[in-house]
Parts: C-alpha cells; sequence; structure tokens
C-alpha cells in the first residue's frame, strides 16, 4: 500500500514537473510574440502618422516580364495540344488494336469450337472402330473355335477312314 502511493506521489510529481516545464515555454513564447507585436503595432502607428504606402517589397527583381510570360504560356499551350493530339493518337490505336484483339479471340473462339466438334466426331468414330474390333475379335475367337473343332473332327474323321482303310 505504501510501495503503491509513493508511486502515485512519483507520478503526480514528474506530470507537475512536465506541466511546469511547458508553462514556462508558454510564457517565454507569449514574451517572444508581444514584443514582436508591439513591433509591428509601433510600425502601424508610424505609417499612419506618415500616411504613406508602404514600401513595396523587393519581390519585382524575381518577376518576370509580361512578354516572357506570355512566350512560356504559349509554349506550355503548344506543348499541351501536342499532347492532346499524341494521346488522342494513342488512344485511337489502342482501340484500333483491341478490336483487332477482340476479331482475333472471336476467331480463336471459333476455332476452338470448331476443334471440339471436331474432337467430339473423331471421339465418336474411335469408339465405333473400338466397338467394331471387339465385334471382329469375337467374331475371330468364334471362328478360331470353329477351325479347331473342325480340325479336331477332320482329325477324328481321317482316323476314323484311315482305321477303316486299314481294316
Amino acid at each position: 500500500m505504501e510501495q503503491k502511493q509513493k508511486d502515485q506521489h512519483q507520478g503526480y510529481v514528474q506530470e507537475v514537473a512536465r506541466l511546469t516545464r511547458k508553462c514556462i515555454q508558454l510564457e517565454t513564447d507569449k514574451s517572444f510574440l508581444e514584443s514582436d507585436f508591439n513591433a509591428l503595432q509601433e510600425k502601424f502607428r508610424i505609417l499612419v502618422l506618415r500616411k504613406e504606402p508602404p514600401p513595396l517589397p523587393k519581390e519585382h527583381e524575381d518577376c518576370i516580364k509580361i512578354a516572357k510570360h506570355t512566350e512560356v504560356v504559349e509554349k506550355v499551350e503548344q506543348e499541351l495540344k501536342e499532347l492532346r493530339h499524341q494521346s488522342k493518337e494513342d488512344i485511337t490505336n489502342l482501340v484500333k488494336r483491341v478490336q483487332d484483339l477482340e476479331f482475333e479471340r472471336q476467331y480463336l473462339v471459333m476455332q476452338h469450337s470448331d476443334s471440339n466438334s471436331k474432337m467430339i466426331s473423331m471421339q465418336s468414330e474411335v469408339e465405333n472402330v473400338l466397338n467394331k474390333q471387339k465385334t471382329w475379335q469375337k467374331n475371330s475367337r468364334v471362328l478360331e473355335g470353329q477351325l479347331i473343332a473342325s480340325q479336331g473332327k477332320i482329325l477324328d474323321l481321317s482316323k476314323q477312314g484311315c482305321l477303316k482303310c486299314s481294316t
């Protein structure tokens, strides 16, 4: 409990020190601003008493002549006009390119569709050929079986005929 109170007290002391520093800084800033304000007020009072316009700042030394300004503006406008023209050409070229690509895409889609239909047709033909092959293989096995049976009969007959011949 006592430690907690010490910690709180230390926190309060730090906060008071921070706020005190901030107050001192603000008072210093305030005194500088007041002195500047007083100087400006004095200048204003003198100008009002003279009734003269204030002296022009020496910015006119940095100013460019109207002719030079007009020349620069015209040059910039010409460049802008050229850029707009170039951008229109670029847009036209891009639109044409997009149209060409769309035509090519449609052509490829059509080719793909044709290829798919040809592939389906060929798959059907392959299935028909496979079915015929299976049928021929079955017929071939049946015929082989009949051939073997016939050869067996011929062999039996030839044995019987030979037996008849020997009797």
